[in-house]
This record gives structure tokens, sequence and C-alpha cells, in this order.
């Protein structure tokens, strides 16, 4: 565009110069005719084309030499006008030309900052890759870190589903112990109980025999003592029931320690 501009602002200049160039050449080939002695009028003058049109086809001596007058100074006129234009168009050259040259110089520096702008920009792609590799390989580790997570955390899950299993069997346990201590207890109560009837109901025997030996001893009837032997062992047999049931409830709990 700027060297199309360029050319169109010589055309004008050149035509200009071209014309007047021409113009010139016309005017000096204009030869004076030799006056014939049989002629009674000047001889005529041989114009260019541009100013045959202002000078009448026939006139009289006096008439064409003021035409011809006429004409050099309208010729002296345009040869000015035409160098007046020459040479604005030579101006508008010249500002053609610095403003050229200043484009240049701004096409220049425009392309250095492309050239920048290209480099800064081949930078930042660089970048972006590597900024993009290095969240792509955090984000498998993310992944992976995840994934670990999830299997400790189901791992954590079933420690404290065991634990809670075990801490509700400890209780259990605990409180089989304890049932287990409380029986030993009982148990150990009624096989005192049931010690204490038999030898109750023993020393009622020998205390019936020894009354059975000797008739004339005065003492209790025997009848009381039957009485207080038959009391003595059916207490004895309720005690010794229970025993059975505890230890029926003993033989439970421990297998269900087992």
């Amino acid at each position: 565009m700027l060297a199309g501009a360029f050319a169109l602002g010589l055309l004008p200049g050149m035509w200009f110069y071209w014309q007047s160039r021409r113009t010139v050449a016309e005017v000096m080939r204009v030869r004076p005719v030799a006056v014939s002695p049989t002629l009674t009028s000047p001889p005529a003058v041989i114009l260019p084309p541009e100013l045959k049109k202002n000078v009448p086809l026939k006139a009289t001596p006096a008439k064409t030499s003021a035409a011809a007058v006429v004409d050099v100074a309208e010729l002296g006129r345009m040869l000015a006008e035409r160098s007046r234009q020459l040479e604005v168009s030579q101006g508008a050259h010249a500002e053609l030309a610095r403003q050229l040259r200043e484009l240049d110089t701004k096409f220049d520096g425009v392309t250095q900052e492309a050239a920048k702008l290209k480099a800064a920009d081949a930078e930042v792609r660089e970048q972006l890759a590597l900024a993009q590799k290095e969240a792509d390989a955090a984000k498998t580790a993310a992944q992976g870190r995840l994934a670990a997570f999830r299997e400790l955390e189901s791992a954590n899950q079933q420690l404290r589903r065991q634990l809670g299993e075990a801490t509700q069997s400890n209780g259990r346990r605990k409180q089989t112990i304890t049932d287990l201590d409380d029986i030993g207890r009982r148990r150990e109560s009624y096989l005192n109980n049931i010690l204490g009837r038999y030898r109750e109901a023993t020393e009622l025997f020998r205390a019936m025999s020894l009354r059975l030996d000797n008739p004339r001893d005065g003492g209790s009837p025997l009848n009381n003592d039957l009485s207080r032997i038959q009391q003595a062992i059916q207490l004895a047999d309720e005690d010794l029931r229970q025993l059975r049931m505890l230890n029926a409830q003993v033989a439970r709990l421990q297998k269900d320690l087992n």
C-alpha cells in the first residue's frame, strides 16, 4: 500500500514534467517563413496544437503579431504554472518519501516488537506446557495418595469394627467372669449349707443311736429327732438342687468364654 501511494504521488509530477518538455520542444520547432515578393501579408506562424484553438484562421498582419506575442506570454505563464506544479509535486514526493521512511521505521519497530511478542509467546507456551506436565504429575500423585488413603481408611474402619467387637467381647467376658465369681460364691454358700445340713443330720443320728443304746437316759422324744433329721435332709436336697443349677450355669458361661 505504501509503494502504491508513493507511485501515485509520483505520477502527476512526471506527467506535468513530460507535458512541459513537450510544449517547449514544439515551441522551439517554430521557424520564420521567408517573405515572397509577390505576397502582401506576413508569413504564417506554425503553432503547436494546444495554441491553435486560440489563434484565428484568417488575420491581418498586425493581429497575427499580437496573437503571437499573446501566445508566447501564455506559454510562459503555462511554463511557470507547470514549474510550480512540478515543485508542489516534488514537495509532495519528498513528504511521501519522509512518511514512507517513518512508516518503514515504525514497521521495523512493529516487526521487532512482533518478534519479541512471538518469543514471549513461545516462552509462555513452553512454561504452560511444563506447568501442565507438573499438574498432570501432581494429579497422578494425588490420585495415588487418595487410593492409599482410601485403603488405609478401609483398614482403619475394619480395625475399629474389630476393636468394637473385641470391646464388646471383653465386656461380655468381664460380665461372664463377674457372673462366674458370683456363682462361685453362691456355690460355696450352698456347699457350706449342704455340709452343715448333713453334719446336723449326722449329729442327730448319733444322738438317737446313743439314746437307743441307753433307754434309761432321759431326753427328747425320738420323733422330734427324726423330724429334725428329715428337715435337715430336705434342706440339704434343696441346696443340692440349687447347686446343680449353678453348676449348669457355670458350664454355659465357660462355653461362652471359649
